[in-house]
């Protein structure tokens, strides 16, 4: 079995993402200067729902990643490829922890 990246839904959605995003908009210097949490990551990809379906991976293991404290590091490396860098991959592994 041969998985096709340029035909998964992931690789799709960081093409949109990649050419919506304005690097010279006010928005993109603000967060820039900010840590990137969990809340911003879910933020940027609209839902835990749309987040889930981008990483390729059911909605109840983004919510056991909240309720847990804690993301694996290969997620958080898809994070950063899928927001064509918008987010860190170790930003987003130090964000993820919320009190």
């Amino acid at each position: 079995m041969s998985s096709n990246i340029y035909k998964s839904n992931a690789f799709v959605l960081a093409l949109k993402v990649c050419y919506l995003v304005d690097p010279k908009s006010t928005y993109w210097k603000i967060k820039m200067e900010t840590k990137s949490n969990r809340s911003d990551v879910i933020a940027f990809f609209k839902s835990k729902s749309k987040l889930a379906e981008a990483l390729g991976v059911e909605r109840s293991a983004v919510t056991q990643w909240i309720r847990r404290n804690s993301l694996p590091a290969i997620r958080a490396v898809q994070i950063e490829q899928l927001s064509c860098g918008y987010f860190k991959t170790l930003e987003v592994m130090a964000g993820w922890i919320e009190n």
